[in-house]
Order: C-alpha cells, then structure tokens, then sequence
C-alpha cells in the first residue's frame, strides 16, 4: 500500500481470504468493495447450490468489517435477457442469507457494460419495489469510451474506469469526475488496473 494517495476505496476482485489486504486498507483508512462473483459464468449464469455458497464464504468472511463499502454480486454476467432472473434471485438470496446471520446492511450492487443493456438491467434489477430482492448500488464499467479529458454531463458509478488507448495512463479524466459539472452527482471512481497484470 502507498502512502501517499488521492483515492479512498479499493475496489478488490478475487480476494483471498488469507491476505492481509483487508487489515491493510483500515490501518490505512480505506474503504472497500468485494466481488463475490470469482467465476465468469456468462451462458451458464444458473443460481446454484455451490455458487450460493462460494457467494456465502465471501459475505461471511467480509461482514464484520466497518471499511466494506459493498459486494459487488456480479460483474458483466448477464449477456442476455433469460439469465436476468438468476442474478436477480442472487440478489435475494444473498440479502435473505445477511439478515438471517444478523450482519449489519451491507450494500449489494451489479457491474454492467456501457452498452445498450446497461439501462434495462438497471430497471429489471430494481424493479418491484422491494428492497430485500432489488440491488443497492449499480456500477457501469468504462473501459475504452471514456479517455483524456473529455466530459460526462450524467454520471453513475463507473468501478472500472480506465482507458487502454493513451499510454502511458494519464488519468486525466478523474479531473473532470471531481470537477464541477460532475461533483453534484458524483463520488468517485474505482481506477481499472492500477498496476498492469
């Protein structure tokens, strides 16, 4: 970890239970999400037993940590309207599955593509009012479309933003993610790769 630093979540993917990343962000004061969802599983997104409880290891493992911002239930899983319902009844279960080991709310959220998708699985994901079956916090990944300076009039969670094109990174767009035509609606942004793999 750095010490000198101008963000203040970390957004973790594969996380081991074993590490020392998760004592590591709060002596730093770092603020977290986790991804339960380790398996990429598009075209065979069925909601099963083994899944439910990998996702349950996870959650019970990251629960009792004050720094855990969310879990992030899914990331870019569903491709096609038929495998919805299945991330939907992630959603419930893993809320059903909170409340009965009595762990404080813990928002749940989805990472979807930029692309046309985006806006009905928003809708569906939400979509009947009840909240023990409706996610808490969407996040739409920006990988290429957004490099340099250029401006967003709306904006959303972007918990994978980055752009690949001008090398070396930049960054620069996180100026205008904290600039004031953004700030009224925004928090923030979870950097993509900050160390290339």
């Amino acid at each position: 970890m750095t010490t000198q630093r101008d963000y203040s979540d970390v957004d973790v993917s594969g996380l081991d239970p074993g590490s020392n990343l998760v004592s590591a962000c709060e002596q730093q004061s770092l603020s977290f999400t986790v991804a339960i969802d380790f398996s990429v599983r598009k075209g065979n997104s069925t909601w099963q037993t083994s899944v439910f409880n990998q996702y349950a290891a996870v959650l019970n493992s990251m629960a009792l940590y004050d720094n855990l911002l969310g879990l992030n239930v899914g990331n870019e899983i569903v491709d096609q309207c038929d495998l919805a319902p299945f991330l939907k009844a992630e959603f419930r279960d893993m809320k059903a599955y909170a409340v009965a080991r009595q762990y404080r709310t813990i928002p749940m959220g989805y990472f979807t593509n930029d692309d046309n998708w985006a806006q009905p699985m928003a809708d569906y994901l939400v979509c009947g009012g009840d909240k023990s079956e409706a996610i808490d916090f969407l996040g739409v990944n920006n990988y290429y479309s957004w490099c340099g300076q250029s401006l967003m009039n709306t904006s959303l969670t972007i918990p994978e933003d980055c752009c690949t094109d001008i090398q070396p990174r930049t960054f620069e767009d996180q100026a205008a993610i904290f600039g004031s035509n953004m700030s009224g609606v925004w928090s923030g942004a979870i950097v993509y790769e900050w160390r290339k793999q």
